[in-house]
């Protein structure tokens, strides 16, 4: 007898309600707090940051204090442990340490999110509905905020809310869910339900092909044909759903090419346009700029002479020249430009990263990093599988090891391994999640039985550490801007100095060089922060302000000056 999946909104609202009404009052706050986050990754980066960390760092505190560090001792926490270990270490050793520093040492706040989701505020099934509605509501908002984009300021790749063509990750890799659990709604008997499912999945694939994020695009298509597949699963079934999906595929392959040509670049003017136009319109969403290249002729595992290969094929060079430990983490976009020649297909492209998580563990965190971070990988995917039918009749949990079976996938395109953005929206998925399929699990309750004065302690003294963070962190960040830019300067002036006839004492002379730079910086309370963000984006330094390249042809040149 098939099975049938059963959500009801109302009914978990309510009940959802009566509990929190039990809910201790630290508690209320924090599931609230919790609930409102899909909403804040709708304004920009900081916001989402600031709700995943702060969730993260409460989620310690309150362990510390119930002394309850049960949940660590699941596989999956272990190998990301392991991981942040391996990688701060490879820190320590890598050429621009400051800056792998900066890039590994925060990366743990989300691990430690997906664990305070999955054991502590996502543990309600009740609850879990709730934040699962908000998600839908804040998906539908995105929509409707794409469709004002497409109607006010058309261009080829979409970029609102963020001014970065990132929106498609969003609706891609955040409500990954959505995708999943309407697609396995399709076959209710309720007419109504099944039109709603519809009309989400639609909505989601349409709004996705315009942002133009084929990679997005592909996430979801493939999320949505497992959700088909795994519905009462059959031989049958999945010979009929596979031979269907083939035989479009080979039809938009043939007949319909232009489905997969991609621009090389995108339109940015932000000229408004006037509705009716409809030619106007239409050449500002679908013309490229620059021309456009197929996208199946850019897959890296058939074409080694793409920029796709290109950025793999250079991570891959780094970790078999650095196998161990790598060249620490961010420090591939740095090192990449001194590799020489090298056995492998084609030629390097030097990005910002290797753009492939497990391609950047091996170049940034070399064998070890990249053995934890599979296994990691591989315990998230087996842990949210194996407990898929911990809830009877839920499309939630029966669909969640689709989640980070898609957005962990090896054979794809990523971000950065240790970057914000991708992560916070790759992450915030895994959470929910984990949340979903993660019933089982026995943690202490929230009421707190140690002695008050110990608690006040600890929370007045992680208080004073967190606002004087606070109050201070413009200098703290300009302190370490300036470690970070002087790691850089050693690394980045080598050619330099050796082209100026500086090779003798030349540990000297680059140290003494840099240190000039960085002096001649702080009289002219240069913008730090900016030179650091160019430093980040290998591919952004050609596009620097005319102002600051002269600015820093003059520091170079009166430095060089100095040492002579």
């Amino acid at each position: 007898m098939d099975k049938v999946f059963l959500l009801n909104f109302k009914t978990s609202f309510n009940s959802g309600l009566v509990k929190f009404r039990e809910y201790t009052y630290f508690n209320k706050i924090m599931t609230i707090f919790w609930l409102f986050g899909p909403f804040l990754f709708l304004i920009e980066r900081t916001p989402a940051d600031i709700w995943m960390s702060s969730i993260s760092l409460i989620f310690l505190l309150r362990c510390f204090i119930l002394n309850d560090w049960s949940s660590f001792r699941q596989a999956w926490i272990i190998f990301a442990l392991g991981l942040w270990i391996t990688s701060v270490f490879a820190s320590l050793l890598s050429p621009m340490y400051h800056l792998s520093l900066s890039q590994s040492i925060p990366w743990i706040r989300f691990p430690i999110y997906v664990l305070a989701a999955q054991c502590w505020l996502g543990k309600d099934r009740d609850v879990r509905v709730m934040f699962f509605g908000f998600l839908i509501i804040s998906f539908l908002i995105m929509c409707t905020i794409l469709l004002s984009e497409i109607l006010i300021e058309p261009k080829v790749r979409l970029t609102w809310p963020y001014g970065d063509p990132i929106p498609g990750s969003f609706l891609a890799k955040s409500c990954l869910s959505i995708f999943c659990v309407f697609s396995i709604l399709i076959f209710t008997k309720d007419t109504k339900k099944f039109l709603i499912s519809i009309t989400i999945l639609f909505l989601g694939v349409l709004f996705l092909k315009l942002t133009n994020e084929r990679s997005n695009l592909i996430l979801v298509i493939c999320g949505i044909i497992v959700s088909l597949v795994i519905v009462n699963f059959s031989v049958k079934r999945f010979f009929i759903i596979s031979s269907f999906v083939l035989f479009l595929l080979a039809i938009s392959i043939n007949f319909f090419p232009n489905l997969y040509e991609r621009c090389h670049s995108f339109k940015s003017n932000n000229e408004t346009i006037i509705f009716g136009d409809k030619q106007d319109l239409t050449n500002k969403l679908f013309n490229c700029s620059e021309g456009s290249v197929s996208f199946l002729n850019q897959i890296p595992l058939f074409n080694f002479n793409t920029s796709y290969w290109g950025t793999w094929r250079s991570g891959l060079q780094q970790g078999l020249e650095k196998p161990f430990l790598g060249v620490g983490p961010g420090g591939t976009r740095h090192t990449c430009g001194y590799l020489g020649e090298h056995w492998l297909p084609g030629k390097n492209y030097c990005g910002n990263h290797p753009h492939n998580f497990y391609i950047q563990l091996f170049s940034e965190t070399g064998i070890f990093g990249l053995i934890l971070g599979i296994f990691m990988s591989f315990s998230l995917i087996w842990k949210t599988f194996v407990n898929r039918n911990s809830i009877k009749n839920c499309p939630l949990c029966f669909s969640s090891f689709i989640i980070p079976l898609g957005v962990l996938f090896p054979l794809q395109h990523f971000g950065s391994f240790f970057g914000q953005w991708g992560n916070l929206f790759i992450w915030f998925a895994l959470g929910f999640a984990m949340s979903c399929s993660s019933s089982n699990l026995i943690v202490k309750s929230s009421s707190m039985n140690t002695n008050s004065s110990k608690k006040y302690l600890i929370f007045v003294t992680f208080f004073l550490i967190f606002f004087t963070s606070i109050i201070y962190s413009s200098d703290i960040k300009r302190w370490y801007n300036y470690k970070v830019y002087a790691d850089n300067c050693r690394f980045e002036y080598i050619s330099f100095l050796k082209n100026n006839s500086m090779k003798e004492n030349f540990e000297y002379n680059i140290n003494k060089f840099c240190e000039c730079k960085i002096n001649e910086l702080k009289k002219i309370n240069a913008n730090i922060s900016y030179r650091i963000s160019l430093i980040n984006n290998a591919t952004s330094i050609s596009k620097a302000k005319k102002s600051f390249i002269k600015e820093e042809e003059n520091i170079n040149t009166m430095c060089l000056i100095d040492l002579k």
